[in-house]
């Protein structure tokens, strides 16, 4: 991979990353692919800017080497922004498979209950049942034995009253 790229410019492997040389032609880090192509349009910009030859003498030399820094410090931050921006892509992306897997333990859920919601309504239909069937023996009993108990009790009733009438008469009758 050092063979293959250049003096501080990025270039891109055949694992689709790239890495910037130091003067001493090892690797100093490795970048993506974005992160490459962001510094090359900045160090192309500054080339722009900045021209190679220089006649102005020793303060001029300065200035660029200053402003030089100041574009490296800024590359540096931009690169930084952006492996702070992929952290937080990664955690987002954790967190929304936490999350799917989340919604899939609900519907889990959400299906037992439905199920046992199902089971439920069915029992409160065996229940309804048993309940009319219930009060459709009593309505019968009712008629059967209720009515005729009723009337042998208002017999009772009245032929007590007749009595006492007779007792009361009687002993008015005596007196």
């Amino acid at each position: 991979m050092a063979g293959s790229c250049r003096l501080s410019l990025p270039t891109l492997s055949s694992s689709g990353r790239c890495c910037v040389v130091s003067s001493s032609g090892h690797g100093v880090s490795q970048r993506t692919r974005a992160e490459g192509f962001l510094r090359l349009r900045l160090l192309s910009q500054r080339n722009r800017r900045f021209s190679p030859v220089r006649t102005k003498g020793r303060a001029n030399l300065k200035v660029t080497a200053m402003e030089e820094n100041h574009l490296e410090a800024k590359v540096s931050n931009l690169m930084l922004d952006m492996a702070q921006a992929m952290t937080d892509v990664a955690t987002v992306n954790s967190d929304v498979d936490v999350l799917q897997k989340d919604v899939a333990r609900l519907r889990s859920e959400l299906t037992r209950l439905s199920g046992n919601v199902e089971m439920l309504r069915a029992s409160g239909d065996r229940l309804d049942n048993h309940i009319s069937r219930y009060l459709e023996d009593y309505d019968k009993y009712n008629e059967k034995y209720r009515k005729p108990f009723f009337f042998l009790i208002m017999t009772v009733l009245v032929l007590d009253l007749v009595l006492e009438s007779f007792i009361l008469v009687d002993f008015f009758r005596t007196w």
